[in-house]
């Protein structure tokens, strides 16, 4: 918070974080589906503990990444990007 302090113009800032039960999930649901094609549906369903970290602190998710994380098995590689607005209010 410190450097965003230093920083007054500031008005929005991107984050990315790795979906750590995106592999699992995708195995019980949709096992035979591409990763292109389950992404978005489990960002919409807000049940990742990364994504609803973030969510909690005011931040709201924007899409889903792929190719993240090289050989991370529990994302499948995939994580959230997420926006937080206005962080100093």
């Amino acid at each position: 918070m410190e450097i965003v302090e230093t920083l007054p113009d500031v008005t929005e800032i991107w984050v990315h974080g790795r979906l750590i039960k995106f592999a699992k999930w995708k195995q019980e649901k949709f096992p035979e589906k591409p990763i292109a094609l389950t992404l978005q549906k489990y960002i919409s369903l807000h049940i990742d503990p990364v994504q609803l970290f973030y969510e909690s602190v005011g931040m709201m998710a924007v899409k889903g990444i792929e190719c993240y994380l090289p050989g991370d098995k529990a994302s499948l590689e995939c994580a959230v990007l997420t926006k937080w607005l206005k962080p100093l209010n």
